[in-house]
């Protein structure tokens, strides 16, 4: 491994990562794609894996628990952590208290507490307080999405989303416009119904997209793959420029 990644550089204000491979031989030849396997293990093993447990989704009536670790606020020097989040005219508090660590923070709220929740999309804030020095910061800003309690609704529950309930009546509008053009030849009409066909399907294509990221968020959520397409953030280089920087006969091309 330490021959093939001579330079590793992560950086908090960005998520670019920009690594140099080289082979054991001093040049990249074909051991750049096995570099990038090593370089993988080497972010499992080595990078400090400990991140916001904060949810993104809930459904009333869940109990929330997590720990927050926060280096820079840390509960051994009397700092206090509190969680505000606010949407829909309603309110969600959160106290944390102190891990068994004596360092981190536990919220642990319970299911009596969530099922009052109002469902609905909440902007969540959570807050580093500090009694003795009167310091408060802000360390989380994010979305929270409270869902309704499947246990405590019946079968004719509406839960279809924004998205969903768009494409249904873009495409019902569609299906009466189509019978119009069978009904009625006239230019004049024909001419003003293609206009609002259009209006409609760019509608139609809006409402899609939406539904297409409420898809991929939901399997993200779930663990599973949301085939979104994500943007190149691994610049693979030896220092130098050229055809055969990916090895003899290969090219970036072939690496895309």
């Amino acid at each position: 491994m330490a021959d093939r990644l001579s330079n590793f550089r992560r950086t908090r204000s960005t998520t670019k990562i920009i690594v140099r491979f080289r082979g054991s031989d001093g040049r990249n030849e074909n051991s750049c794609r096995f570099a990038l396997f090593d370089f993988v293990a080497f972010l499992m093993d080595n990078l400090d894996t400990r991140r916001s447990t904060e949810p993104l989704s809930i459904a009333a009536g869940d109990t929330v628990k997590f720990t927050r670790q926060l280096p820079k606020y840390s509960a051994a020097s009397g700092w206090t952590v509190e969680y505000i989040g606010i949407g829909g005219g309603s309110q969600i508090i959160w106290n944390a208290t102190t891990n068994v660590d004596g360092v981190s923070f536990d919220v642990n709220i319970p299911t009596t507490t969530t099922l009052q929740y109002v469902a609905g999309d909440y902007v969540l804030e959570g807050f580093a307080s500090n009694g003795a020095t009167g310091e408060r910061f802000q360390f989380y800003y994010g979305s929270l999405n409270v869902g309704i309690n499947f246990q405590a609704v019946g079968p004719d529950q509406d839960t279809k989303t924004y998205a969903q309930k768009g494409i249904e009546k873009c495409q019902a509008l569609l299906l009466k416009m189509l019978d119009h053009d069978i009904n009625d030849s006239s230019t004049e009409g024909a001419e003003f119904r293609r206009k609002k066909v259009e209006e409609v399907n760019k509608q139609l294509d809006e409402f899609t997209r939406i539904r297409e990221n409420e898809l991929q968020k939901e399997a993200a959520l779930n663990g599973k793959p949301s085939r979104k397409k994500i943007k190149q953030v691994l610049l693979v280089t030896d220092g130098r420029f050229g055809l055969n920087q990916f090895g003899a006969g290969n090219n970036i091309g072939n690496f895309d």
